[in-house]
């Protein structure tokens, strides 16, 4: 077992109510010659505490103190003429009454110096920082970022249009990616790689009734859903079971995944020429 002292770094900006947020840790084994450092790179949990801070200089203002101790901690030489961490800490911030002050140094042990580091990074730094949320892509999202690369000759031709489809009940219903080869055929972004299941059950049920509606249609077209499927694979198993390849005498509908894009633009210019 090897021993170990830290240092953790606060952001206290009222001394008076003394409320503060720990922003950083520092970490020093003379065993092993081990200094490393680790500060906070966002500002969401300083600004939902502290909210007059100024989010970018701070970070970067972390971000400095991080990089001078790592540094240090890279050359061996230096590190070998450290004798206690605080000849680290003090020199990097000075402890006075500034809004930055490292706390008292504290004490461990353990087999695995980095491990130890990193544990206690998350625990006493991470350990109430809220996860980044997870960003889900638009219908139009799904266009630009998974489809509308393999229809690049369509939209240099001008191929692509916006077309109405008129229903017996007298619904339109707007496509913006349709192309003619004899019959209509569509092209429609859709995402169900949504938050939750109930959100893909919701969108599911939409897409049921607008097919119902485009069903009574008169017109022959051809309508290819492109998607961008759940993770879950129930949750696609009950999309292609509700909206799935489906046909009739007018009217064809097909979901269409990224991987089969490209096979799906090569034969719809084939029929184009043709």
């Amino acid at each position: 077992m090897k021993k170990y002292t830290y240092q953790i770094l606060r952001y206290i900006p009222d001394q008076v109510t003394g409320e503060f947020v720990n922003v950083g840790l520092v970490l020093f084994c003379d065993e092993t010659n081990y200094l490393n450092a680790q500060m906070l790179e966002k500002s969401t949990r300083i600004k939902a505490v502290f909210p007059s801070v100024n989010s970018k200089s701070f970070t970067a203002r972390l971000k400095t103190f991080a990089k001078v101790i790592q540094n240090i901690g890279a050359d061996q030489d230096k590190v070998e003429e450290i004798t206690n961490i605080e000849q680290i800490t003090n020199g990097v911030i000075a402890p006075d009454d500034s809004a930055l002050q490292f706390g008292k140094v504290e004490m461990g042990i353990d087999i695995n110096i980095q491990n130890a580091f990193e544990h206690l990074y998350k625990r006493l730094v991470l350990q109430y920082e809220s996860p980044e949320p997870v960003k889900y892509l638009t219908d139009s999202d799904v266009w630009r970022k998974e489809y509308k690369s393999f229809f690049k000759e369509f939209e240099t031709r001008k191929l692509i249009v916006n077309r109405k489809v008129k229903t017996k009940g007298e619904v339109e219903i707007n496509f913006d990616y349709a192309i003619k080869n004899g019959k209509w055929n569509y092209l429609e972004p859709v995402t169900f790689d949504l938050s939750n299941t109930s959100n893909i059950t919701d969108k599911v049920f939409r897409w049921m009734g607008i097919l119902e509606e485009l069903g009574q249609s008169n017109e022959s077209f051809n309508l290819y859903l492109l998607s961008k499927l759940p993770d879950n694979k129930e949750m696609t198993t009950f999309i292609y079971e509700r909206l799935g390849n489906r046909s009739d005498k007018n009217h064809h509908i097909q979901i269409i995944e990224p991987e089969d894009a490209k096979q799906l633009a090569q034969q719809l210019l084939a029929e184009v020429d043709h």
